[in-house]
């Protein structure tokens, strides 16, 4: 990590807030890198940030960090926390299309509660990858309708080996096969997709790690290894 925008990804990613970093001028630093971690080529996230201002906002800071100057430095240091804030929003924001935008927008109603309290706790449980992907997929589907296609795409970003198939003799119903052990987490999760998804009437049966067998698909049909259904 060099620059503060990286800095926010990551924290993110970890699980730490942007409220909760704070920014701070480095005692020592180089003068080709604007973070001044211990470790050259670190990756983990620490809660207060050195960081080296004139590397790119020499002429924002310059005269707030003269050393000539030594009154009121809590005060002064406090602006530094809020203004670094600011210039990494910034960062973050500048580096962002018209259609990241509206993926950031999904995602915060649904984390605020604006699609109700129950989603709202269901969607705690996804990782911040997760939810981009997710997001992503609503936007796709009111763009386009197609319900039962993005669910599919959905799933089979979040679990790789899933298989989503549509019954033979039920067109409005379909089977959902994950290639791993049951847990309450992925089950809360994968009900909460199929009800963002699916449009109503249609239903969708989940299988964990045992295949209901589908002709076509060799992973499905191993002696043995299928479920009853």
């Amino acid at each position: 990590m060099n620059y503060i925008w990286d800095l926010i990804i990551r924290a993110e990613q970890s699980g730490i807030p942007k409220h909760e970093l704070q920014f701070v001028v480095a005692k020592s630093f180089s003068p080709y890198m604007e973070l001044s971690s211990g470790l050259l080529n670190s990756t983990y996230v620490e809660r207060i940030v050195e960081i080296n201002p004139h590397y790119r906002f020499d002429e924002l800071f310059g005269e707030l960090l003269d050393v000539n100057y030594e009154e009121d430095m809590e005060l002064r240091e406090t602006i530094f926390d809020i203004l670094v804030h600011y210039m990494a929003e910034f960062d973050l924001r500048s580096g962002m299309n018209k259609r990241e935008f509206h993926i950031r927008f999904a995602m915060a109603e649904l984390e605020q509660g604006l699609w109700g309290e129950r989603v709202r706790e269901r969607w705690a449980l996804f990782g911040r990858r997760e939810q981009e992907t997710v997001a992503a997929n609503l936007l796709n589907l009111y763009e386009t309708g197609e319900a039962v296609y993005w669910f599919k795409d959905t799933i089979a970003k979040l679990y790789p080996e899933s298989i989503v198939s549509l019954k033979s003799d039920d067109w409005n119903e379909l089977l959902v096969h994950i290639d791993k052990r049951e847990n309450e987490r992925d089950r809360v999760k994968v009900g909460l997709l199929k009800e963002l998804f699916l449009p109503i009437g249609y239903g969708a049966d989940v299988f964990w790690r045992e295949y209901v067998g589908v002709i076509g698909a060799e992973q499905t049909m191993i002696i043995g290894e299928t479920a009853l259904y």
